[in-house]
């Protein structure tokens, strides 16, 4: 289980946590097998809302 905070928008900071677990790859496809991943925070608030990133 990997269990991340509100990320405030930071998608780039988010992406580079996924990728150095081994989530997610180069393109964002989840890689993490069955791994579960948890968000904790508001999605929609700031320019970019984790809801609209990926839907799992």
């Amino acid at each position: 289980m990997y269990v991340i905070g509100d990320v405030h928008g930071q998608m780039e900071k988010l992406v580079a946590l996924l990728l150095g677990a081994g989530l997610v790859d180069g393109e964002l496809h989840w890689t993490g097998g069955d791994a579960k991943l948890l968000l904790v925070g508001t999605s929609s608030t700031g320019e970019r809302t984790v809801s609209g990133w990926w839907s799992f």
